[in-house]
């Protein structure tokens, strides 16, 4: 009996010690007050993109990041790093480090354990021709589209060869079967971390390619079920499909899912509703997997904040109200929603308030943290300007207020040091140079959240007591205008900002 007793009173612990949401804010059970993210975006072992910091260097991050008054950090656990020696070989070594590490610097993890670039022992051939639409394995395939290295342009289309993308299936049983593995894997293992405050299962997801900027999700799989959405919605009724499509098609199993945009073709619309609801749909597995893997932890997904691109046809398909409402329907509820959200540099640019995308993400009906927001001193929006680190620094240090006072529960900047062996915009992001010696921008930092810290310490219920005014003016957001959502957004974003800076406060309905 006294043995069972000491077990139950060892888990009672265990459970008080975990990040939980109190009144739409982090409440840190351990230390019994709110949490309030003062972060940074920080990557460490994601070989992809040329960041694998040694121990020691991790060790000295840290420690200047608790002297910068910064308590927490959005950090990638990547599944091709993860299991990179074949299936069910896991290599935790480095990340037992990084938990354990920022456990004894009390410093809170917001971990990103989602991705839709699998593993090398992944069945298929990224980059290569598909002979057919099976032939991807278990990855997506792009539509008929430019060869590798050929800009997307109509002119530039190859009608007749299909190639298969990095990004893995989000429709094939097996490649949804081996991402809930790696998902319940990872989680399972650093359960009962109190370091972490949650897991964000998912970051940026979408069928279009996020660096290779050709749609995904033209494998037989996703042709079988857009052909049962399509069934689904047309009642079985294939003579209605095609007096809206304007086609004549006999059977549903014979439609061709369409190729080239058009915002004015309803086969295109059906499109965008069945990419968004997938989407949605794979996101929630994995969540329920990390769920059911680990019953301590929040949950999130980490959604693009504002524009994904700046035409019509480039819209990824992440709806985040699908998202939120399908994780809560597959009994996997997400306890915050996240946003990377990146106002523009550019001078007179109506997007460089933030407050678009802070209220579009509200829509979910979730508190909302910034997993990234950033602002890189290597932008071409920075060009004419004499002190591009100066300006980069007031911009984040504006961000950052402007999304603290709008609600946001919590700021991650994204990055710490600029980053080699990518973009030129990309490398310029970090605070500190490739080398550690700190850019003007860190100094904005510093004073940033030194201010938020403070404020936590002698107003400790300012933020999480935030009251707003009444909403001024409801934006109309509808399913119908997802297929032009990019123009949708530049065209709202143009009239957001008048009415913001006339003291209008602006929503979406």
């Amino acid at each position: 009996m006294r043995v069972s007793l000491i077990a139950l009173l060892s888990l009672l612990v265990v459970a008080n010690c975990f990040i939980i949401m109190k009144d739409g804010y982090f409440y840190d059970n351990d230390k019994g007050k709110s949490f309030i993210p003062r972060g940074i975006s920080y990557q460490t072992f994601v070989q992809d993109i040329g960041q694998w910091i040694t121990y020691p260097q991790i060790e000295y991050d840290l420690r200047e990041m608790r002297k910068a008054n910064i308590n927490s950090v959005r950090v990638d656990f990547a599944w091709r790093d993860i299991e990179s020696d074949g299936e069910g070989i896991y290599k935790w070594e480095r990340f037992d480090f990084l938990v354990n590490i920022c456990e004894q610097y009390d410093m809170k993890m917001l971990v990103l354990i989602g991705y839709q670039w699998p593993p090398n022992y992944f069945l298929g051939h990224p980059g290569q021709k598909a002979a057919n639409l099976s032939d991807g394995g278990w990855f997506s395939i792009h539509p008929p589209s430019p060869a590798p290295g050929l800009e997307v342009l109509p002119e530039t289309y190859i009608f007749d060869e299909y190639w298969v993308s990095d990004v893995m299936s989000f429709t094939h049983p097996k490649s949804i079967e081996k991402y809930c593995k790696f998902l319940a894997a990872v989680s399972g293992r650093y359960k009962n971390s109190k370091a972490i405050t949650g897991w964000v299962v998912g970051n940026e997801y979408g069928f279009l390619g996020l660096w290779s900027f050709r749609f995904d999700g033209y494998e037989q799989s996703s042709l079988d079920s857009f052909h049962k959405y399509l069934t689904d919605k047309y009642d079985n009724n294939i003579q209605e499909m095609n007096s809206i499509w304007k086609k004549d098609y006999k059977s549903f199993d014979a439609v061709m899912m369409p190729i080239t945009y058009d915002r004015d073709d309803p086969a295109w619309a059906d499109l965008v509703q069945w990419r968004e609801d997938n989407v949605a749909n794979f996101i929630a597995q994995g969540v329920k997997a990390v769920r059911q893997a680990d019953p301590n932890h929040l949950l999130t997904y980490s959604m693009v904040g504002m524009i994904f691109g700046g035409v019509d046809w480039m819209y990824q398909a992440e709806d985040n109200k699908k998202i939120a409402y399908a994780c809560a329907a597959a009994g996997a509820p997400l306890a915050f929603w996240a946003i990377n959200n990146y106002p523009s540099s550019y001078p007179g640019n109506e997007l460089r308030t933030a407050t678009f995308g802070i209220e579009y993400a509200k829509r979910t009906g979730l508190p909302t943290v910034y997993t990234e927001t950033g602002s890189s001193s290597t932008d071409a929006g920075y060009i004419g300007f004499d002190d591009p680190e100066d300006r980069q620094g007031k911009l984040l240090r504006n961000n950052a207020w402007e999304a603290y006072t709008s609600g946001i529960i919590g700021v991650h900047i994204f990055t710490w040091p600029d980053r080699d062996y990518i973009t030129v915009r990309e490398y310029g992001f970090g605070i500190l140079k490739r080398y550690r010696e700190p850019k003007k921008s860190y100094q904005y930092m510093l004073e940033l959240f030194y201010q938020v810290a403070l404020i936590e310490q002698h107003l400790p219920k300012l933020f999480t007591s935030l009251h707003f005014a009444s909403y001024d003016v409801g934006f109309y957001w509808p399913s119908t205008v997802d297929q032009m959502y990019n123009r949708y957004q530049n065209n709202m974003a143009g009239i957001w900002g008048p009415m913001t800076r006339l003291g209008l406060r602006c929503r979406f309905l």
